[in-house]
């Protein structure tokens, strides 16, 4: 598979993890998340390197992928700041732009990731 294939399947686990009312919060969150669907068998994402960062593994494919959806406005983006200069960022999918239903997971990965 290609990188760009990798990078639109992290973008497609991205789309249906921030789907919904209640927006994802935290990049950290969003990592571990897509680790941890990896690490537990979602075939789509087995070329998604990762590596230690931090806070704990972190891609830079998933991140490039999230910047990216974020300046198309695929992904929206709000963040909290805090006194001390720190922020904490929140995302929820735009239902509204074209790829939005493009970029889908198949029943079953639905229902793995319903899981996590």
């Amino acid at each position: 598979m290609s990188y760009h294939q990798d990078t639109l399947n992290a973008l497609a686990l991205l789309v249906e993890l921030t789907r919904g009312d209640t927006p994802t919060e935290g990049r950290v969150r969003l990592q571990k998340m897509v680790y941890l669907a990896k690490a537990f068998g979602l075939h789509r994402l087995r070329n998604l390197k990762f590596s230690y960062h931090h806070y704990g593994p972190y891609s830079e494919q998933l991140a490039g992928a999230l910047r990216g959806a974020v300046a198309s406005g695929l992904i929206n983006e709000d963040a909290e700041r805090f006194d001390d200069e720190w922020q904490k960022f929140s995302y929820r999918l735009n239902e509204a732009h074209p790829d939005a239903d493009f970029l889908r997971l198949d029943e079953d990965e639905l229902d793995f990731v319903s899981k996590l």
